[in-house]
C-alpha cells in the first residue's frame, strides 16, 4: 500500500503546499518517493556516517558540563546540524545559518502545534495569524535562498555534494516544487529525530539501571573506538532495543494511514479496495498482546520486535515507510555512543516527570534539564 488520503497533512499546507511528497500518490508519487528516499538509504547513511559522528562530537564539546543542559534544545540543534550539513550543501558550513533556520522553524511549528491542540485556530484573521503568515513566508524565503545558493554552486562547478538537494535538482525542473520538497524533508529530517533523541536520553536518565547496561554494551562492543561502520550498529543489540522502546513508549507519531490498493482480509473482516486504513499507533503500541508491560518504559517490551508485526510500526509500514527511518536510527545510535561512552546522564528533577505533549510530533511538555557526569 502506498497511497494515503490528502487530508492527513492538510493542516501543513501553508508551509509545504500541494506539491509536497506528503500529498503525492499513484505512480507519480511512487517515482518521486523512490529518488527522494535514496539519500537516506543504507548507502547514503554509510557515506554520511563519518560526518554525522563529527557533527555530534562538535556539538557535545559545546555543552556546559558544569551546569544544567537543556536536553531538547540541544538535541534539536544537533538534529538540524546533521540533516543540513549532510544533505543540504555548503550554506550550512556557517554555524549561524543552522540557527537562523531552527529559530524560524520553531516559530512556525509552535503555531502549528497550538492549532492542532486547539489553543488557537486558523482563519480568524487575528494578529497571531498574521504573525504566523509572516513567519511561514520568512521560513520559505530562507529555504529558497538555500536552494538557489546550491544551484549557483553547482553551476560554478566547484561545490560540496548535497545528496538530497542534488537529487531534487537533478530530477525536478520546477524550482517551487524543489523548495517545498526541501522543506518537507528538512523538517522530517530533524523534527522527529531531535525529539526522539530527547526522549531516548531522558528515559535513560530516569532509569539508571538501563543506562548502565547500554554503557556496558557500548564499552564492550566498540572498545572505545566509536561507530566506524554501519556493521558496528548491528552489534549494539540492547542499545537498539532501548531505542525501539523509546519509539514505542512515547508514540513519537500518533498515527499513520494508507489506502487499501486491493481487498484485504484481516481476522475474517474484509477491508475493501479504496478504504482508508488508519493505524492508530497510540493504541497499537500499547497492545498488551504484543507488549507485556505497555505502561512502563521497559526494553523487554520490544524484545524480538520483528515478531510484533504491525503492532510495532512506529515509522509507518509498507513501501511508504518513513524514508528517513534508517538515517534517524544512525543519528541516535551515534549520539548514544558519543555521549554514553564518556558521560552519565542525570535528570535534574526526577520527581516532576516531563509528560508528552501530543501534536504533529510528540514533544516534551517543557524543557528537559540534565547534568552530564564524566565517567571515571
Amino acid at each position: 500500500m502506498f497511497d494515503r488520503h490528502p487530508a492527513l497533512f492538510e493542516f501543513a499546507l501553508p508551509l509545504i503546499s500541494w506539491k509536497s511528497m506528503q500529498f503525492l500518490n499513484g505512480d507519480f508519487g511512487r517515482n518521486r518517493f523512490k529518488f527522494m528516499a535514496q539519500p537516506f538509504g543504507f548507502s547514503g547513511c554509510e557515506k554520511a556516517l563519518g560526518k554525522i559522528t563529527e557533527i555530534v562530537k562538535e556539538d557535545i564539546s559545546k555543552w556546559d558540563l558544569n551546569g544544567e543542559i537543556g536536553l531538547h534544545k540541544e538535541m534539536m540543534k544537533t538534529a538540524i546540524n546533521i540533516i543540513t550539513k549532510t544533505n543540504f550543501g555548503c550554506h550550512f558550513q556557517e554555524e549561524g545559518n543552522s540557527k537562523i533556520l531552527l529559530d524560524g522553524y520553531t516559530k512556525v511549528f509552535t503555531d502549528f502545534d497550538d492549532a492542532l491542540l486547539g489553543v488557537w485556530s486558523f482563519g480568524q484573521g487575528d494578529s497571531r495569524e498574521k504573525e504566523f503568515e509572516r513567519n511561514v513566508q520568512n521560513f520559505k524565503t530562507e529555504i529558497k535562498r538555500i536552494v538557489e545558493a546550491h544551484i549557483e554552486q553547482r553551476k560554478a562547478g566547484d561545490y560540496e555534494p548535497a545528496p538530497f538537494l542534488d537529487a531534487l535538482i537533478d530530477n525536478i525542473e520546477d524550482e517551487d516544487e524543489i523548495v517545498h520538497q526541501a522543506i518537507t524533508f528538512m523538517i522530517g529530517g530533524f523534527h522527529t529525530s531531535g525529539t526522539m533523541m530527547t526522549w531516548f536520553f531522558y528515559n535513560l536518565g530516569l532509569h539508571p539501571e538501563i543506562q548502565k547496561r547500554v554503557q556496558f554494551e557500548i564499552k564492550e562492543t566498540l572498545k572505545g573506538e566509536g561507530i566506524k561502520a554501519m556493521q558496528d550498529m548491528e552489534k549494539l543489540t540492547y542499545t537498539k532495543q532501548v531505542l525501539n522502546e523509546t519509539l514505542r513508549h512515547v508514540k513519537l507519531a500518533p498515527f499513520s494511514e494508507r489506502q487499501a490498493d486491493k481487498d484485504v482480509e484481516v481476522d475474517g473482516y474484509v477491508i475493501k479496495k479504496g478504504s482508508q486504513i488508519l493505524n492508530s499507533l497510540c493504541l497499537t503500541l500499547d497492545d498488551k498482546n504484543a507488549f507485556p508491560n505497555p505502561n512502563n518504559f521497559d526494553p523487554a517490551n520490544v524484545d524480538g520486535e520483528k515478531s510484533k508485526g504491525l503492532a510495532f510500526s512506529p515509522f509507518g509500514f509498507g513501501v511508504r515507510k518513513c524514508p528517513g527511518y534508517r538515517f534517524a536510527t544512525v543519528e541516535i545510535l551515534v549520539a548514544a555512543v558519543e555521549v554514553l561512552s564518556h558521560y552519565k546522564v542525570d535528570v535534574v528533577d526526577k520527581e516532576n516527570i516531563v509528560e508528552p505533549l501530543y501534536g504533529f510530533v510528540t514533544k516534551p511538555e517543557r524543557e528537559v534539564w540534565i547534568h552530564l557526569q564524566p565517567l571515571e
